[in-house]
């Protein structure tokens, strides 16, 4: 008997359930047009793929007439047909394209074709894939019943993962999109591209002086300013810089004072009598607006209790530069920290030469302390000569990036700068008070022994000088409207004559006969007294340190 799956008078096709011919099955699952079985039309697929293999039809034993034996375990109900027994193949066809059906020695064998796997009861070609997993394949003949793992990419559904097979499983990597180094953004990819999102939670905005920085918005807004512990040693001062905290010693601390001043007047004829930040010492230095009135290493500082007066100084060791983020004033070695950011000071618009800049009001009223400062530009706000009025003609300084509006005078009402003196405004305006803080700065040097006043930190600022006289500077007079400048003030504290002045920086905004002075000036001006204008009042009581053009 040859054993080549092809069995001598063994089986024959069977037709499917209902009988007659045709394929064996409805639909070849599994199966491309190119890989199908083929059938012959009579249910026998042939040589093809998937057949039922009979032996060849050998002629039984000779016999008489009704049941017999033909010898053959294939057959059944043999009997007696004109003198030969023959018997009817038994059917070994198991209705599955991709079997070779075949009857040996009585008993079926349904053998897989070569070329095709048998899972689950599908049939599927060599290199299907796996309709329900793409890493798997019918990989014959590493197994003919069972996927066979796939090596290559495939689709976990989600663009935003690169996917790879391993194993026969498909395994997924989240696309990584670069780091903007922004701590307070997530950088991720959303259907497909890398988007940036705002984050929450703690950051580090790289000031060493603040703590509990936190995201808003994108940016890493500064905690509340690092409190640094005092050493104990009463001849150092504690502060945060850029390299965290530092206890820096007090030079001549523990020494008798050294070139010290106790009163303003003790700095005559052009100095004044200010606390040096650096030392913790007040020594007689030069009158300012601006820091570029000062040597280098130093800063420009207000004066307390003053209106148009800055005093020179050194430098806060390891402070930051302007720009910088910061919490007190003590970061920073410009000596002021305003709006979360280390500023210059500046008196008037000349002295604030930063690009995209304006001199404009900084004020701790709460402390007695008023002053002004070189600021970056804020959206919305207007600039020096804009018009300061809204669509429903509201005016006011809260439009100027100055926080100055001129309202004096016929219009048109424009932004106005700070100023020291004339020289600093427009033709036809003048330089006076316009806002003083509400209680008196409690940092006041004393202008000379006996003189235990306290007075208020004053912004200055340009506005429209009414018609008036026309008395040039340094003529006696008894009121302002006689005076070219507007100003008639006394000029000594103990005598009672009064002269025709303006304000000023130093002596070259004087004429020639008058020099620029330290001088106490009572809380009021036009500007102050004028009607037209809700803001407030006069306090003639009061009094403000100012640089005056005065006799020698």
């Amino acid at each position: 008997m040859i054993l080549a799956l092809v069995l001598s008078g063994c089986t024959q096709p069977r037709t499917p359930s209902g009988g007659g011919s045709g394929d064996k099955l409805d639909t070849f699952v599994g199966f491309s047009p190119d890989t199908a079985p083929k059938d012959n039309g009579g249910g026998d697929t042939g040589s093809d793929t998937g057949d039922v293999i009979v032996e060849p039809d050998v002629p039984g034993p000779p016999c008489e007439s009704g049941a017999c034996t033909d010898n053959n375990a294939c057959t059944v109900n043999d009997q007696c047909v004109d003198g030969e027994c023959k018997g009817t193949p038994v059917d070994c066809g198991d209705d599955v394209v991709c079997t070779d059906d075949a009857c040996l020695d009585g008993s079926c064998v349904n053998a897989i074709a070569d070329g095709f796997c048998l899972i689950d009861d599908v049939c599927y070609a060599n290199a299907d894939k796996n309709p329900k997993n793409a890493c798997e394949r019918c990989a014959e003949p590493s197994s003919k019943t069972a996927w066979s793992p796939v090596s290559g990419t495939c689709d976990d559904g989600d663009i935003c993962t690169e996917d790879l097979c391993v194993n026969g499983a498909c395994e997924s990597t989240p696309i990584l999109c670069p780091d903007d180094g922004n701590p307070c953004t997530i950088n991720e990819c959303v259907g497909g591209a890398c988007e940036v999102k705002s984050a929450a939670g703690a950051c580090e905005d790289g000031n060493p002086c603040t703590d509990g920085d936190a995201c808003d918005k994108s940016v890493c807004v500064p905690g509340p300013a690092k409190v640094c512990p005092d050493d104990g040693d009463p001849c150092t001062t504690e502060a945060c810089g850029a390299s965290g905290c530092v206890s820096t010693p007090i030079p001549g601390c523990g020494d008798p004072p050294e070139d010290e001043c106790t009163y303003h007047k003790e700095c005559n004829p052009a100095g004044v009598c200010a606390l040096h930040k650096a030392t913790n010492l007040k020594k007689c230095s030069a009158p300012c607006a601006g820091v570029a009135d000062c040597a280098a290493g130093e800063v420009c500082s207000k004066l307390p209790g003053a209106a148009n007066i800055g005093y020179c100084e050194p430098q806060v060791p390891g402070g930051f530069g302007a720009g910088s983020n910061c919490a007190t004033d003590a970061q920073c070695s410009t000596g002021t920290c305003a709006g979360s950011i280390c500023v210059h000071t500046c008196l008037d618009q000349q002295h604030c030469t930063t690009p995209g800049h304006t001199c404009t009001l900084g004020d701790d009223t709460v402390n007695g302390i008023l002053g002004s400062v070189c600021f970056p530009n804020q959206p919305g706000l207007l600039l020096n000569g804009q018009p300061c009025t809204t669509d429903n003609l509201n005016f006011g300084g809260s439009l100027c990036m100055s926080a100055h509006c001129n309202l004096l005078g016929p219009g048109p009402y424009a932004c106005s700068a700070p100023c020291t003196s004339e020289t600093d405004c427009p033709t036809g305006q003048e330089c006076n008070l316009v806002v003083y803080s509400p209680t008196p700065n409690p940092s006041t040097t004393p202008f000379q022994a006996g003189f235990g006043q306290l007075l208020h930190d004053v912004f200055m600022g340009c506005y429209t000088q009414p018609p008036g006289g026309i008395k040039p500077d340094g003529s006696l007079c008894s009121t302002d409207t006689e005076c070219a400048s507007n100003k008639c003030l006394q000029l000594e504290l103990d005598q009672p004559a009064k002269y025709c002045t303006t304000f000023c920086t130093n002596d070259s905004e004087c004429p020639p006969t008058l020099k620029c002075k330290m001088d106490a000036l009572s809380l009021t001006s036009t500007w102050l007294t004028s009607p037209e204008i809700v803001t407030q009042g006069p306090q003639p009581a009061a009094s403000t340190y100012v640089r005056v053009c005065r006799l020698p």
